[in-house]
């Protein structure tokens, strides 16, 4: 327990479920939470639990979670005229969403009916040991599978039901929520190869399959689109600070725009793949399910190495990149998504993708400048063909200039 509590205090006492926030605080100060974070946690739970609208007993639901900090935000902008920033509001709703799971009252999500969890548990058995499908491919099959049988279901449906009609209008639904012709199509593309196996079984129309069309995307239709390396040398030089938060992200950004790695490489980066003796730093190739190695550069090895001798927490954790406060954990795709977003925003870059693959691209159409070739590129990028590399050829604009103003034999065009 941490040795200043937040908690017993007059407002925290008086606040209702006191025992109830006290145990929590008290789990989570056990688990190594910094005093700062005790303090906020505190605070935003004696403010909620005071709006929320349950007795005790029983379930929450999300709903009341909301609505319990809609009812703060809007006494305090008639008390004080202001309202919650979005960020401070989504804090609370997070940290009462925890509490509210650690004490067994916050329903999770329905799960699947037994009938659609063997189908689903089966064709994950399939893709492992009859196709020899990499982990993360399984598990994004998983996900996507998985969720429109959920949304099937919720709709009072079995998993002998579906028809095409079904999948039509769930992929229609996915255009209306914000996803984007690629994803929807990506979508489409998994829900056949999942059909396909359950119609092998012969648990579903042989012709469903087939029938399951999503939105037209042609191969290599758009460029791939990232920074200039002057915006990512830009990015680099905004990060070359002394908060550990820009130390840590810095040695994971330099390790995306020089070798061009994926961000769940980095993400599982482990100790033991850096080399320090010979220089040498190791990849695991999820895709591939191989190790490529690369020559360490100076610049990332001290970057890499400052964060380690002065920011990474001292834990029995093998992976590289770690979350900064208990609880300790390895930092998640979505959190290096999040935290490079917010330095090209700061920058004021105007990009239509900010997150880490767009490091990758810039990485590759800055090999391309340079005038590697396509067969160097792909090697460097670790691509399993070089079908994936094909695309950046269309960013090399000097080349395409040149066959422009290429002349035919002196044919004159009328």
């Amino acid at each position: 327990m941490s040795k200043n509590p937040p908690y017993p205090t007059y407002r925290h006492e008086h606040a209702p479920f006191v025992e109830e926030r006290l145990r929590y605080l008290t789990h989570c100060a056990e688990k190594g939470y910094a005093q700062s974070t005790l303090d906020k946690m505190s605070a935003e739970l004696c403010i909620v639990a005071r709006q929320l609208r349950w007795r005790g007993d029983g379930p929450v639901t999300f709903e009341q979670v909301d609505a319990a900090v809609a009812r703060y935000d809007a006494k305090r902008e008639r008390r004080i005229g202001r309202r919650l920033r979005p960020l401070v509001a989504l804090s609370m709703q997070r940290v009462t969403r925890r509490w509210l799971k650690f004490l067994g009252r916050l329903p999770g999500p329905a799960p699947l009916s037994t009938a659609s969890r063997n189908i689903l548990d089966d064709f994950l058995a399939w893709m492992d040991r009859e196709r020899g499908f990499s982990p993360r491919t399984i598990d994004q099959r998983r996900r996507d599978a998985e969720r429109f049988l959920k949304w099937h279901e919720a709709r009072g449906r079995s998993p002998g039901d579906v028809a095409i009609q079904d999948i039509d209008e769930y992929l229609a639904e996915r255009g209306t929520h914000g996803w984007n012709r690629i994803s929807v199509g990506n979508q489409a593309h998994a829900l056949r190869a999942f059909f396909q196996h359950v119609a092998r079984r012969g648990w579903c129309s042989a012709l469903l399959p087939d029938a399951i069309r999503g939105p037209k995307v042609y191969f290599h239709e758009s460029l791939p689109t990232g920074p200039t390396w002057e915006e990512v040398q830009r990015i680099v030089a905004s990060m070359d600070t002394n908060r550990p938060r820009d130390i840590r992200d810095r040695a994971a950004v330099l390790l995306m725009a020089t070798y061009g790695l994926r961000v769940s490489e980095v993400a599982h980066l482990r100790l033991e793949d850096v080399d320090w003796e010979r220089d040498l730093i190791h990849v695991q190739r999820p895709k591939q399910r191989r190790s490529q190695t690369y020559p360490l550069t100076s610049v990332v090895g001290n970057a890499i190495a400052k964060y380690l001798e002065l920011i990474r927490p001292r834990c029995g954790r093998q992976e590289v990149f770690l979350t900064l406060f208990a609880p300790l954990r390895p930092l998640t795709q979505a959190a290096f998504h999040q935290n490079i977003s917010k330095h090209v925003l700061a920058l004021g870059l105007s990009l239509r993708r900010r997150g880490p693959h767009a490091l990758r691209h810039a990485c590759a159409t800055h090999l391309v400048e340079q005038g590697f070739s396509l067969k160097e590129i792909g090697d460097h990028l670790g691509h399993r063909s070089a079908v994936s590399t094909r695309v950046y050829a269309k960013v090399d604009l000097p080349s395409l200039r040149k066959v422009a103003e290429f002349e035919l034999g002196g044919v004159a065009w009328n």
